[in-house]
């Protein structure tokens, strides 16, 4: 399940991380957590197509795209400089 709180808290430490390796573990952790989180997403999205589509009477191509994994360079700097 989505804890937006265990993400900052990985973000906070990554930014704050001295030592290169641990820091690599930490973004390492980060990209599981991420990971994971998109795929259920991707599992409710599919559950909610699957009931609704009867439905509302809409055919969908049944291929959902799974999205590239961002890399260790993208996930620091987004926990680095965050938002802006």
């Amino acid at each position: 399940m989505y804890d937006p709180q265990l993400v900052k808290r990985l973000c906070i430490s990554i930014a704050l991380e001295k030592d290169l390796a641990e820091s690599e573990r930490l973004m390492n952790l980060l990209h599981a957590v991420m990971q994971e989180d998109t795929e259920e997403v991707r599992l409710r999205l599919k559950l909610l197509k699957k009931l609704y589509d009867p439905i509302l009477g809409v055919v969908a191509d049944e291929t959902i795209v799974k999205p590239e994994a961002p890399s260790s360079a993208a996930l620091h700097k987004l926990c680095v400089d965050g938002d802006s």
